[in-house]
């Protein structure tokens, strides 16, 4: 009796053993080394042939599961209907937020001659169904790799997508086209707009705020033609001759020219902590020209320090847009370019915004506060 039994004993070890046996022959027959990205732990991505590799990455490439915070890797190749791209992108994410834009930025890593432009997809749910597409009509920069006309040539790392709901989730993923339409996306990235603001302070609305006068001095109030709202915008009739802006008629070609208004007495000084921390100048800009105006940049000067936000660039279709910039995503003109602190408020004295613009085109500048 005790035979049979350790004889059924065995047997049934021995089903069991085949049996696992059986199924740990299935799982190795899977070839991850040709499975596409992203990969599974133990294996890197090669992006260019999209597919996963044994052991680590040559020349300093982060494997899935070494990444510091766990994640899965950012460097997504297309879908199945589309070509693998060759430009490779990475890690989108939402560098800061107001209550109606993101600000969303990338790593590119590609060559800079395989980018024909971007796309940013931006939707409600995390599977981006129903999403806004913001492209280079749009957003000029998303169709390039670089900036022209900076003088040192930046890079194209960032863009602001405007017109969004307060208080709400947004997920976005950047796709980069590549000059034989192959697409590359990148991770979905996740943005969470902040709460409609409260307060303000005026700094022009159908009327300069502050006092002050503006420099160039044709760039005035009017009531003629379009305004962001209200019954008044200020506008300057660009005008260039051999690089230099002017007030009287010009040449041709393009400008730069610093849009502002000096002479202000605006006090933040009063506004705490927690007031900062939501603070944010808001404008609506409508340019009008032959070209984009590439680089610009929009600063407050407090006390004698200028604090700046740069690159931006204008769409030179003349249709208005709202910016908004958190005031503590300004940095100061200083050498160094710190961020700008609570402690640095103070009287307003000078607004500014500063860009290449094209002979024979029109820039208003309307609703401008700052809010929390």
């Amino acid at each position: 009796m005790i035979g049979a039994v350790r004889l059924f004993v065995a047997l049934a070890v021995l089903a069991v053993l085949a049996l696992f046996g059986a199924t740990s022959c299935v799982i190795r027959d899977v070839d991850f080394g040709q499975k596409r990205c992203p990969c599974d732990v133990g294996y890197w991505c090669d992006v260019p042939e999209d597919r996963c590799v044994l052991g680590d990455p040559p020349d300093g490439s982060v494997r899935d599961d070494a990444r510091p915070d766990g994640a899965p890797s950012d460097r997504g190749p297309g879908t199945d209907a589309d070509p693998p791209g060759v430009f490779v992108v990475a890690d989108l994410r939402a560098e800061w937020v107001t209550p109606n834009g993101i600000r969303w930025v990338w790593v590119p890593m590609g060559a800079e001659g395989d980018l024909a432009y971007y796309e940013l997809h931006v939707g409600f749910t995390e599977d981006l169904g129903g999403a806004t597409v913001w492209t280079v009509a749009d957003n000029p920069e998303l169709g390039r790799y670089r900036l022209p006309r900076t003088g040192v040539g930046d890079v194209v790392t960032g863009t602001i997508t405007g017109g969004l709901e307060p208080d709400t989730f947004y997920y976005a993923r950047l796709v980069a086209v590549d000059t034989g339409s192959g697409r590359t996306r990148t991770n979905v990235a996740v943005g969470h707009t902040d709460v409609a603001p409260t307060d303000s302070v005026v700094l022009f609305d159908d009327a300069p705020a502050g006092g002050g006068y503006p420099l160039p001095d044709c760039f005035q109030p009017t009531d003629a033609g379009e305004h962001a709202a209200g019954s008044a915008h200020m506008e300057w009739s660009v005008q260039c001759t051999d690089g230099i802006a002017a007030c009287t008629p010009g040449t041709g070609g393009q400008c730069w020219e610093n849009l502002r208004r000096t002479g202000l007495t605006i006090d933040l000084g009063g506004l705490g902590m927690g007031d900062f921390l939501s603070a944010y100048l808001e404008l609506a800009i409508a340019y009008e020209g032959a070209v984009a105006a590439w680089y610009s940049e929009i600063s407050l000067t407090m006390d004698g320090v200028e604090h700046q936000f740069f690159p931006a660039t204008h769409a030179p279709d003349g249709e208005y847009r709202t910016i908004q910039i958190p005031l503590d995503a300004l940095r100061q003109r200083a050498p160094g370019g710190a961020p700008t602190m609570h402690a640095d408020l103070g009287n307003i004295e000078t607004w500014r915004i500063g860009a290449g613009w094209a002979h024979g085109g029109s820039v208003r500048v309307d609703e401008m506060r700052i809010r929390w």
